[in-house]
């Protein structure tokens, strides 16, 4: 029997210009740190992303051949990986949403303060992405461990069905996620906020 398993259905991750760019000349030294620290948990995440995009081919290249008890090992330990890398992005994300937050009580142009609510904005949808992507992942674990052992085809069936419709939740903020954040990049580049 031919197994497969798809770690994830895909991942987006809204960036954010780098270092406090577009806080302008008079902007609060404590700003402009804050949205560095922002940036920075971003670069984590990041980094996260194209850890989840390796693992994800690792498993399917894995997938390829007939399961055995070297593969299926070699599968948990993909797994662990990437949901650890998941969740550790998640967790970026969720920290730099937090700092943009923060600094739109602090001295900022009322441009930047209404782009980082668009840059928050998007990284909700983000996080949105995350959380689901993970609820996914435990299916998807569910869904080849079900196909492995011969577990009916009903069930089979009803889980891919659960997973089918948690991929679209999570492709529709993703689809929010790229607007939100096109529309505050292109506000960013409109505005200046780059001087």
């Amino acid at each position: 029997m031919k197994l497969k398993l798809v770690l994830m259905a895909c991942l987006f991750l809204v960036l954010v210009p780098a270092a406090a760019a577009g806080c302008g000349g008079n902007a609060d030294p404590e700003a402009r740190e804050v949205l560095e620290q922002a940036n920075g948990h971003l670069e984590i995440a990041s980094t996260e992303f194209e850890k989840m995009d390796k693992l994800n081919t690792e498993s399917i290249a894995l997938m390829e051949g007939e399961p055995n008890e070297t593969t299926m090992q070699e599968v948990e330990s993909i797994l662990q990986a990437f949901r650890s890398s998941m969740e550790k992005a998640l967790k970026e994300i969720k920290e730099a949403k937090a700092l943009f937050e923060k600094a739109l009580n602090m001295s900022v142009s009322e441009e930047m303060k209404k782009y980082l609510k668009m840059k928050s904005e998007a990284l909700w949808e983000q996080k949105q992405v995350l959380e689901i992507q993970l609820e996914a992942l435990d299916l998807r674990i569910e869904l080849f461990n079900a196909q492995l052992a011969g577990i009916s085809m009903d069930r089979v069936y009803e889980l891919a069905q659960q997973l089918s419709e948690l991929d679209d939740q999570a492709n529709d903020h993703i689809d929010r996620a790229e607007a939100k954040n096109r529309d505050a990049n292109e506000y960013y580049e409109e505005k200046g906020l780059d001087k």
